[in-house]
C-alpha cells in the first residue's frame, strides 16, 4: 500500500512552542495582516497578541482565533512549498481550519463560524459555569466506573488507551480532578474554557446550531475530511454542516482516528496550527507513523 500523509489540525492552544512567530516570519507571511483581517470581521480585537507577554492562553474565544488563522496560515505554507495531503481532519474547534484547507468554507467565514457557536453556547448555558479537563492513567472501563460518582460529568475526548477529556459543571470537574488524583492519575490538567464541548448538554440544541449555518456560503469538499467522530469520510455541503454540528454536541476519539489513518496506509501526520499538544498525544499511540508538529519549524 503507498504511504500517505495526513494533515490534523487542532483544537485550540494549551501551549505555544515558541516557535511559531519564526515559522511565519521565515515564510514572510505578513501576521499582523491575517490577525487584523479576523479583528475586522470578528469585531474582537486581536491585533495586541504577542506570543508572549499577550498570548490569549487564558481568553478562550481569542484563543480559538488564533488557533484558526495559525492553522490556515500554516495551512497556506504547506501548500505553497506543494506539501499536500491524501487525508485531513480537524480535532474539534480544529475542523474550521480543515474545512477552510479543505475548499469548503472560506477564511473569513470560519471565524465568523467560530465567534457564533461560541456566543450561542453561551446563550444556551445562560451564566452557568462548566469546564473540561484532561485525565492520564486509566482505561475506559476505569473511567466509565469511577464517573459513576459524578453523574453530571461525560467523557467527551479519547486521546489515547489511558488519556481522557472530561466536560461537566466546573464545581463537579473540580471535585472528579481531586478525586482521580487521589486515585493514583498520572497526570491531571484542566483546560481554560467554560463551554462543555462535545457533551450531551448541548444535544437538545442541535436545531439551533443547524439554522446558525444557513447563512453561510459552505461548499463541498475538495479533499474529504475524516470525522474524528466515526471516522466516516466527509464531502458533499450536507455532510459538512451535519458534521460541524455533530463536532459541537458528540463525543470525539482521536485514539481511533490514528489507527483508523494507520490501516488507510497513512504512516506521516503533520499537525498544521500552534503548539504540539496532538502530536504529545500521538507518542501514547502504538503504530508505526511519524507525527511531526509544523510549530516546531522541523517539517518543511
Amino acid at each position: 500500500m503507498r504511504q500517505k500523509l495526513a494533515f490534523i489540525y487542532p483544537a485550540f492552544v494549551l501551549k505555544y512552542t515558541g516557535k511559531e512567530i519564526s515559522v511565519l516570519e521565515k515564510n514572510r507571511v505578513p501576521f499582523s495582516e491575517k490577525l487584523l483581517e479576523v479583528s475586522n470581521y470578528t469585531g474582537e480585537n486581536l491585533s495586541d497578541f504577542d506570543i508572549v507577554n499577550n498570548n490569549f492562553l487564558s481568553d478562550e474565544l481569542k484563543n480559538q482565533y488564533l488557533s484558526y488563522i495559525f492553522s490556515c496560515t500554516f495551512s497556506d505554507i504547506l501548500k505553497d512549498n506543494r506539501v499536500d495531503a491524501d487525508y485531513i481532519a480537524g480535532f474539534s474547534m480544529g475542523i474550521y481550519a480543515a474545512l477552510y484547507k479543505a475548499g469548503s468554507i472560506d477564511f473569513k467565514t470560519g471565524s465568523l463560524i467560530i465567534k457564533d457557536v461560541f456566543y450561542t453556547i453561551k446563550d444556551i448555558l445562560a451564566g452557568k459555569n462548566f469546564s473540561m479537563a484532561s485525565v492520564i492513567g486509566f482505561t475506559k472501563e476505569e473511567i466509565n466506573i469511577y464517573l459513576q460518582e459524578f453523574s453530571a460529568i461525560e467523557c467527551v475526548v479519547q486521546n489515547g488507551e489511558h488519556s481522557f477529556v472530561l466536560s461537566g459543571p466546573a464545581k463537579d470537574v473540580g471535585l472528579a480532578l481531586e478525586f482521580f488524583q487521589e486515585e493514583g492519575a498520572i497526570h491531571l490538567s484542566k483546560f481554560s474554557v467554560s463551554c462543555p464541548y462535545h457533551s450531551s448538554v448541548l444535544s437538545p440544541y442541535k436545531s439551533l446550531f443547524e439554522k446558525l449555518l444557513e447563512k453561510y456560503t459552505i461548499n463541498d469538499t475538495i479533499i474529504p475530511i475524516t470525522s474524528f467522530i466515526d471516522n466516516r469520510q466527509v464531502n458533499t455541503v450536507g455532510e459538512v454542516k451535519e458534521e460541524i454540528v455533530k463536532n459541537i454536541i458528540s463525543p470525539l476519539n482521536f485514539y481511533n482516528s490514528l489507527i483508523y489513518l494507520q490501516k488507510q496506509g497513512v504512516n506521516r501526520i503533520i499537525e498544521v496550527g500552534p503548539g504540539d499538544s496532538l502530536t504529545k498525544s500521538s507518542k501514547f499511540i502504538e503504530g508505526d507513523f511519524k507525527f511531526q508538529a509544523f510549530a516546531k519549524g522541523r517539517v518543511l
